[in-house]
């Protein structure tokens, strides 16, 4: 259709038919698309923007938020619990107590002082063969047969007669230095170490003295007894903990020995030789070694805080990432091929880490303070409160800690049951020189103060200052400790039901030195009378 316009103009104006609109078809992927169909103001037909994209945008509005949450708990937390153990190392140090693994360091020692070099020279000397490693592998056994192994063992002693020469040389030096750095990390150190007396060699030294007694040689067998007890003290100077049990091991054999020589001690003149008797003076000289006062808290203590300083080095290996858990478990001292997590995660969950190191380096602390007690009872109640992990939660949280952190109460209590026959053996050692001085056994043990004692020897499972039990007139003269159990049960022994060769149970009743020889091995035999005045050489024990 054509209107024409007077007004305006004499042209007439030709309007365009309407066209029905045209749709624009966007597709779901094309962004651009759709902007062009709105600017060509084609609104209706645009197809809208997928929710997809609304629903992306909310979501980092409402995650970003928790992230930086996260990140200020992460750095927060961090700051405070670092804080924290900073100030916890900070008090061991003021306090001049070892942390890092530089602290264990001996001073050195001229060679010629060192016993520690001929101690491990006697290692590497004494090569055995199959039969003769059997020998010294089960020694009860070796004891109980001695008559007919006797040739075999006598072989033994004089093939290396140079070890025990080395030994006895080693007793005359007055430092030892075990050439052991400990370095970061420290398990890997305590790992690859060999600077360690092997088991051989204490159980070398402890068959002389056992067949020197058989010979009726009181000096030598003494001697080797001390002997012992010299290269107890100088592995107890290595801090760790192993080492200090394996001490303790060697310082129970020695009170043994003691105990089974004691009928023969007889005293003589020191000018002349006579292998049946002992000068005065060597026996005082083994009592005074043997109770070890007053330091013999000191290795315990030391081995401890090494084991706390272990549990703090490892811990921070493992916090940045450089110690896998499994390597710190395996304990292979070989390089890791991976981490058990990328390093990312360990700094996103450092913090569960250091609050964990507190934790360890804590538990360690009060168990230290526990065994700077002079007794089992009053170390068993600091023990006690120590409070292990309470939950699932909890114990998760210290997943890392409960590998890297031992629990140290039995080897605490092995050392008090060390210090408790240490102390006997010394008792009965004075009692032994009463005797031959008076013809007698005192009454009571106040009767050795102050001619054989200061004071008495404290029982470390009695209450207080107490001192140890004594029966001088029973079926079986005995010295006993209180026991475990703390409670005086009138002398009586428990014993190992079903142990190979028996023997006397410490962890029940009241274990017991004997003054009459070795101790009985079963509860049969501990019925019946000893036979009075037996010669001890004749005991195959």
């Amino acid at each position: 259709m054509v209107r024409v316009d007077n007004e305006n103009s004499s042209k007439p104006t030709v309007h365009p038919a309407p066209q029905a609109p045209t749709a624009t078809v966007v597709t779901r992927n094309s962004f651009t698309a759709a902007i062009e169909s709105a600017e060509l103001g084609l609104d209706d037909a645009v197809t809208p923007i997928p929710p997809r994209y609304w629903w992306l945008k909310r979501l980092a509005i409402g995650v970003g938020p928790i992230l930086l949450a996260l990140l200020c708990v992460r750095f927060g937390w961090g700051w405070v619990v670092q804080r924290q153990l900073d100030a916890e190392i900070a008090t061991y140090i003021a306090a001049g107590q070892p942390v890092y693994p530089k602290d264990f360091d001996l001073p050195a020692v001229p060679e010629a002082d060192d016993a520690a070099k001929l101690y491990l020279e006697a290692c590497k000397e004494l090569t055995l063969s199959q039969s003769e490693d059997r020998l010294l592998f089960d020694l009860p056994k070796t004891f109980l047969k001695f008559s007919e192994r006797r040739d075999a063992i006598r072989a033994l002693l004089e093939k290396h007669a140079g070890v025990l020469k080395k030994l006895r040389d080693a007793r005359s030096r007055n430092a030892v230095d075990w050439k052991r750095r400990y370095r970061t990390p420290m398990m890997l150190t305590i790992v690859s170490s060999n600077t360690s007396v092997s088991s051989n060699v204490r159980n070398f030294l402890h068959l002389a003295a056992f067949d020197a007694q058989r010979r009726g040689d009181v000096r030598s067998a003494l001697d080797y007894i001390r002997d012992g007890v010299a290269l107890a003290d100088a592995i107890d100077q290595q801090p760790s903990i192993i080492d200090h049990l394996r001490a303790t091991a060697i310082q129970q054999r020695t009170s043994i020995a003691v105990e089974r020589l004691l009928p023969m001690i007889r005293v003589c003149n020191a000018i002349e030789y006579d292998p049946s008797c002992v000068p005065r003076g060597d026996i005082m000289n083994l009592r005074d070694q043997i109770a070890g006062e007053p330091d013999l808290q000191r290795p315990l203590v030391y081995a401890v805080r090494t084991e706390r300083a272990f549990a703090f080095d490892s811990m921070n290996e493992i916090s940045s990432g450089n110690v896998s858990l499994a390597r710190m478990y395996n304990m292979t001292g070989r390089p890791p091929t991976a981490s058990l997590f990328p390093r990312g995660f360990a700094f996103i969950v450092k913090p569960v880490f250091i609050a964990d190191t507190l934790f360890a380096v804590d538990h360690l602390n009060k168990t230290a303070e526990a065994a700077l007690e002079p007794t089992w009872p009053r170390a068993s109640r600091l023990l006690a409160r120590i409070a292990p992990p309470a939950d699932f939660i909890d114990q998760w949280m210290h997943a890392a800690s409960d590998i890297v952190e031992p629990n140290l109460d039995r080897a605490i209590l092995l050392h008090y049951r060390t210090v408790a026959r240490r102390r006997m053996a010394a008792v009965g050692l004075a009692i032994r020189l009463y005797e031959l001085d008076h013809g007698v056994r005192p009454a009571a043990l106040d009767e050795l103060v102050p001619v054989y004692f200061e004071t008495l020897p404290v029982d470390p499972f009695g209450p207080g200052d107490t001192t140890f039990g004594y029966l001088p007139n029973a079926v079986w003269p005995r010295i006993y400790t209180l026991g475990p159990n703390g409670t005086d049960d009138d002398g009586e022994l428990g014993f190992h039901g079903s142990h190979r060769y028996g023997g006397i149970h410490w962890d029940h009743l009241d274990p017991a030195f004997f003054l009459d020889g070795p101790a009985p091995r079963t509860k049969e035999e501990f019925a019946k009378p000893r036979t009075l005045h037996r010669n001890p050489v004749d005991d195959d024990r």
